[in-house]
């Protein structure tokens, strides 16, 4: 039997137990998992992709914090990234990061 506990905003909502002999894999009974969250989520998501200079590495599945425009959002990382261009002594980095956010 497979075990997956799957992180969700605002984190106070536990996903209903999902017992299916059809579920043999990982990234099966996260799907499924994710899924039944989300469809019995009130709130909508949306995803914001932000690039800048540099920014503190942000672990992709952890929850962060994200100030834009004067609104802070709450969400969970989903990819972070860093291009580091070299030219002779000089060097400049760009970060992206994706942030999956409450949509209020």
């Amino acid at each position: 039997m497979i075990e997956i506990l799957v992180k969700r905003l605002p984190g106070d909502r536990r996903g209903p137990a999902i017992i299916d002999p059809l579920l043999t894999s990982e990234p099966a009974a996260l799907a499924r998992g994710e899924g039944e969250i989300n469809s019995s989520h009130p709130a909508r998501r949306k995803i914001v992709n932000i690039t800048g200079p540099w920014m503190p590495y942000r672990r992709p599945g952890s929850m962060g914090r994200i100030r834009i425009g004067g609104k802070v959002m709450v969400g969970m990382v989903k990819t972070f990234t860093r291009d580091i261009k070299i030219s002779g002594s000089n060097f400049t980095v760009d970060t992206h990061l994706t942030m999956e956010v409450l949509d209020e």
